[in-house]
């Protein structure tokens, strides 16, 4: 209970520090560019979101087995997949939740900012309803994209836990950091605990 709370503690911090981060930088490029570039940033944000979402729902559909016979015959990436499937639990918090809910708190902000350069271009636009249509539109576009890579997620878990790994693989072979940590027993003990409900 107690490594749950502080678990807890720090994915918010986390969310907090990230947040400011990228809210920093996406507005500011925002503040500085035009109405088109604004809104090239607000759909690479909703873009990140949805990628995200999409390796979070791979994490979670994704299996032991094909990395295993992945990792015996030495194929890049193998062994860093099979530890996004052991920690599907992290990765999956992290992936939908702390990146998904900074994106959307981000793109809305970033739909404010649209907002008040479309009025600066159209002072005749009535602003309600520039507001309302442009929340709409983000709304439309995160839900819909979401749901659509869900389906591919869960299909293709395989392939992108593999391609993800490759890239931790990489990452880690340059920073030197290990980003994510095997922990086959934790897993097993999940994995116990899940059989048992059933």
């Amino acid at each position: 209970m107690r490594d749950d709370s502080r678990r807890a503690l720090f994915i918010g911090f986390l969310t907090f520090i990230l947040t400011i981060g990228i809210g920093t930088i996406s507005n500011g490029l925002a503040r500085q560019a035009g109405f088109i570039a604004s809104l090239i940033v607000l759909f690479f944000m909703i873009t990140i979101g949805i990628l995200f979402d999409i390796i979070g729902v791979a994490a979670t559909a994704g299996a032991e087995r094909p990395f295993h016979a992945m990792a015996s015959k030495k194929i890049p990436g193998a062994r860093h997949g099979l530890r996004i499937v052991r920690n599907a639990h992290s990765v999956s918090t992290f992936s939908n939740d702390v990146i998904g809910d900074i994106v959307g708190t981000v793109s809305g902000a970033l739909a404010m900012g649209l907002v008040v350069n479309l009025l600066a271009i159209y002072p005749k636009v009535d602003e309600t309803m520039a507001i309302t249509l442009l929340t709409a539109f983000v709304a439309a576009l995160t839900v819909g994209g979401k749901a659509k890579g869900k389906a591919f997620a869960i299909n293709r878990s395989t392939q992108i836990l593999h391609f993800v790994g490759r890239i931790l693989e990489f990452l880690e072979r340059i920073t030197g950091i290990e980003l994510l940590k095997d922990n086959p027993k934790r897993y097993a003990r999940k994995r116990k605990r899940r059989l048992k409900k059933f």
